[in-house]
């Protein structure tokens, strides 16, 4: 699916990884208000500070939805 949203937004495959790094966790597809607000409390503001959780951290504070940030934040 993110690959698709790279496709659609003209960006290329490699230019991706760069790309989340920089973005900020609120644009990441899916994270909302609370979202982004937990993030905040955590000191997480950009897609490479939310690479920094792992998996298993990211499930145990979202569920399902953890391994969705974790891929998505990814490529």
């Amino acid at each position: 699916m993110v690959l698709s949203i790279y496709k659609t937004m003209g960006i290329m495959t490699q230019a991706a990884p760069p790309f989340l790094d920089a973005l900020p966790v609120s644009k990441i597809y899916g994270v909302g208000d609370v979202t982004e607000a937990r993030f905040k409390e955590l000191g997480i503001t950009t897609g490479q500070e939310l690479k920094q959780l792992g998996l298993g951290r990211l499930q145990e504070m979202f569920g399902k939805r953890g391994t969705d940030l974790y891929h998505f934040v990814r490529g």
